[in-house]
């Protein structure tokens, strides 16, 4: 069995060997059956090792990094979509993986609200605008309003709950 201890350190001892056979006797090292399987054996799970390992740290990187595609532009994130997205999600209405930023917005009610934001993330992440000082401040108020209806709905649901 892979998992038993004493495969491992067959295996390790073969490599060994091995090595030691190949550069202190001259180059004359020769390989049993055995050796073989458990030379290629040690190998073989050494490199599915170092591939979960990898795969393991490129979900965390993405995890902790707090990317999602779509929210970046040219390696910087959108702040107000992602501030966005946040007070949707505090307020029971996260956005789903397979859902675009278009499709996760219609499904709320006060999308007048939230379409200025929409539209002017749309024009930062897929057309490179630069918005203006007056632009921000309309996205700021607008999330803002958002933030106030989405209270105002908690509180009215906790009312009649």
């Amino acid at each position: 069995s892979v998992f038993n201890v004493d495969v491992w350190k067959d295996a390790i001892a073969a490599v060994i060997n091995y090595y030691k056979e190949l550069f202190f006797s001259g180059g004359k090292a020769t390989w049993q059956m055995r050796d073989r399987f458990l030379f290629g054996l040690f190998f073989a799970l050494v490199a599915i090792f170092l591939l979960l390992v990898g795969l393991f740290i490129g979900r965390a990187y993405r995890l902790l990094i707090g990317r999602r595609s779509g929210a970046i532009r040219n390696g910087t994130t959108v702040e107000f979509y992602l501030k966005m997205e946040y007070l949707l999600a505090k307020y029971n209405r996260p956005r789903f993986p397979y859902e675009t930023p278009l499709e996760s917005i219609r499904s709320i009610s006060p999308f007048e609200l939230t379409s200025p934001v929409l539209l002017a993330y749309y024009n930062v992440r897929y057309g490179g605008a630069n918005l203006s000082t007056e632009e921000l401040r309309t996205i700021k108020i607008s999330l803002d309003n958002l933030e106030y209806e989405l209270e105002k709905r908690k509180q009215l649901s906790r009312q009649f709950a």
